[in-house]
C-alpha cells in the first residue's frame, strides 16, 4: 500500500512543479512559489513516482 501513496504525492508534486495545479489563488504569489520550488518539484515527483512503482513490484 505504501507504493501507492508514493505514486500519488508524485503525481500531486509533480502537477505543482509543472504548474498544472496552483498553489495558491493569487497568481503573483503562485509565479513566486512556482519559481522558487518549482525545480525540485519537477525531479522530486518523477523520484517518487519511480519509487513507488518499484516498492509496488517488490
Amino acid at each position: 500500500m505504501g507504493g501507492i501513496g508514493f505514486i500519488v504525492v508524485g503525481i500531486l508534486l509533480s502537477l505543482y512543479g509543472f504548474g498544472k495545479l496552483q498553489a495558491s489563488k493569487n497568481p503573483e504569489k503562485n509565479a513566486e512559489w512556482l519559481s522558487k520550488y518549482g525545480t525540485f518539484l519537477k525531479i522530486a515527483g518523477p523520484i517518487l513516482i519511480v519509487i513507488g512503482i518499484i516498492t509496488l513490484v517488490m
